[in-house]
C-alpha cells in the first residue's frame, strides 16, 4: 500500500513531519529525504522538528554515522521486522 504523497509545503508543522515518516513503505527515512519532500526546506529546520518528535517519544533518531540520522517510529520498526521487505524497496 503506498501513500500518494500530498502537495509539497514550505513550512510543515511536526505532525505533517510525523505524518509523512509514518507513510513510508520502508521502515526509516533519512533527513535529506524528508528536506526534500517538503520543498527542501532548510535540513537543520527538518532537523529540529524531527528531533523535536524524537524528544516527545514520537520518532526514534538512529546516527548512522556522524553528520547522518535515520528517524523511524516505534510501531515501523516492529512492522519491518514482522514483514520481510522486497527487493523494490
Amino acid at each position: 500500500m503506498s501513500a500518494t504523497p500530498g502537495p509539497k509545503m514550505s513550512n510543515p508543522t511536526p505532525d505533517e513531519v510525523l505524518q509523512f515518516v509514518q507513510q513510508k513503505q520502508r521502515p526509516f527515512v533519512e533527513t535529506k529525504e524528508v528536506s526534500e519532500h517538503f520543498d527542501n526546506l532548510d535540513r537543520r529546520t527538518i532537523f529540529n522538528r524531527l528531533d523535536m518528535l524524537a524528544d516527545q517519544n514520537r520518532l526514534v533518531k538512529h546516527m548512522v554515522t556522524d553528520s547522518c540520522a535515520v528517524w523511524y517510529t516505534p510501531d515501523q520498526l516492529s512492522r519491518s521486522r514482522a514483514e520481510p521487505l522486497s527487493e523494490s524497496q
